[in-house]
């Protein structure tokens, strides 16, 4: 699966993933980890970075990074879940004029993503630049156009993401971007198959801010097709192992186990254990919903 960070230069997006990364590396619970040695020690250096303050300069190529998305259990056992990719585009590239190669690219892009996690400074909400306005429509051109491909067979994943929450204005829902969001939060939460977050994130070195629920709410169809891809393999090799010979079952009757049969059995209880513990992850979630810094729709 591809995750697709959107937003304008300097908003926050590669501070949010170093940040992102430097959590949910923790090897504990749900947890990720750079499938290439060069991309872990750059994104330790710049969680280390964030950490203590020091924020990432303007980004001025895109970033294609590949994790792999594991569970850990209280004793120490690793399930790998799936691998994938996260994209953090550069934010010039959301004013490239559509006949350009890079928003054919970001096109692409938006075509192929199953998450789409969108960022908007919280400073910028009442602004009356018209630079920033322009921005805002851009991304909102963007967003429709990736929410367009969700349907019955293609849920989607979207979230907002307002960075630098301590500079949100009070009445922010009533400034002129504001509350053009809200009104354009309604109108995606028309579409039954675009499942979406809208949360508040301030990364400082005295806080995370919101990075875990968001990253979550990422994964949720990732990991549906691949618990589906495992549970369909699982089922085969079932059928495979009972329509085996009579001879093979005979041996199994007088040997009185079975290790391939053992094998199949803990995968599948395996499978259903960590769809309950994602399944209780994505509860939480709901249960904190308006609460936790930020609400579904």
């Amino acid at each position: 699966m591809k995750v697709l960070m959107l937003g304008d230069s300097q908003v926050g997006k590669t501070t949010y993933m170093a940040s992102m990364y430097g959590f949910m590396a923790d090897d504990k619970g749900f947890n990720i980890a750079a499938t290439r040695d060069a991309d872990r020690k750059a994104l330790d250096r710049l969680a280390r970075r964030v950490r203590r303050g020091e924020y990432p300069s303007r980004s001025e190529f895109r970033s294609e990074y590949n994790f792999e998305f594991r569970y850990t259990a209280d004793d120490g056992d690793r399930y790998s879940l799936f691998n994938f990719d996260w994209i953090d585009y550069r934010g010039g590239a959301i004013h490239q004029r559509e006949n350009d190669p890079i928003a054919a690219d970001l096109s692409r892009y938006l075509n192929e993503a199953q998450a789409l996690i969108v960022f908007w400074d919280c400073s910028t909400l009442d602004s009356n630049d018209r630079q920033i306005r322009r921005q805002w429509m851009r991304i909102k051109q963007l967003t429709l156009a990736y929410a367009a491909r969700a349907n019955e067979n293609n849920p989607l994943a979207l979230t907002f993401l307002l960075t630098k929450q301590a500079l949100i204005p009070d009445d922010w829902t009533e400034t002129k971007i504001g509350a053009d969001l809200c009104n354009f939060i309604d109108m995606l939460a028309q579409n039954q198959y675009l499942h979406g977050m809208a949360a508040c994130s301030e990364i400082n070195e005295d806080s995370i801010g919101n990075v875990y629920f968001p990253f979550l709410h990422s994964m949720k169809f990732g990991f549906r097709d691949e618990l589906n891809r495992r549970i369909a393999r699982c089922e085969r090799d079932h059928s495979a192992y009972y329509n085996r010979s009579i001879w093979g079952d005979i041996g199994v009757f007088f040997k009185g186990k079975d290790p391939e049969l053992n094998r199949l059995n803990a995968s599948n209880a395996r499978m259903q254990e960590l769809d309950v513990l994602f399944n209780s992850a994505l509860e939480t979630l709901k249960e904190q919903d308006g609460e936790g810094g930020y609400f579904l729709f």
